[in-house]
């Protein structure tokens, strides 16, 4: 867990018996998940990712932003600088920081099982899978996972409901 040292101003974080095994030594701090949390000592210093030791795993550039959600099945959504002409700032690290995605997109979804919803510029939703390649070719004005497993709401005409989709692009209703 995170906690604040009120006489230096500073965040560190503490076991489940409450020893420091993190000093606390940095002005943000995100909470660990999946064992990684991104950190900053100062206001102009990188935002660095590192491990529940405090060690540093990979450095993230002046253009990118940790989302709150952190990783979730080996991936953090991140927020990166709009290519010109574009209004897209996001895109997926994976725990070694590399980026994903060749350009960043409108909207991304934490990956589940697997596969996560993106928008794209075109305002149009894609199923990708965990290596950034489309599931299927389709693209869809709405695409939302369901509870079942492999299997998504779709529409193309949203004003007239919903359909499910399987990974594979099968329509299933």
């Amino acid at each position: 867990a995170k906690f604040y040292d009120t006489t230096n101003k500073k965040i560190g974080y503490i076991d489940t018996k409450g020893t420091i095994v993190v000093p606390q030594k940095y002005i943000f701090a995100s909470r660990f998940s999946e064992g990684i949390a991104f950190v900053k000592e100062t206001a102009t210093s990188p935002t660095t990712a590192i491990n529940k030791k405090g060690q540093p795993l990979f450095e993230l550039d002046n253009n990118t932003r940790p989302m709150p959600e952190g990783f979730v099945n080996g991936f953090s959504i991140v927020m990166v600088k709009p290519l010109p002409g574009k209004n897209a700032y996001l895109n997926y690290i994976d725990k070694t920081g590399k980026l994903l995605l060749p350009e960043p997109v409108k909207t991304a979804e934490p990956f589940n099982n697997n596969y996560a919803v993106i928008k794209g510029n075109d305002d149009e939703m894609i199923l990708i899978n965990n290596k950034g390649i489309k599931a299927f070719d389709q693209l869809l004005k709405y695409l939302g996972k369901s509870a079942i497993k492999g299997i998504y709401f779709y529409s193309n005409e949203p004003t007239r409901g919903f359909g499910l989709i399987d990974i594979t692009g099968k329509r299933r209703t």
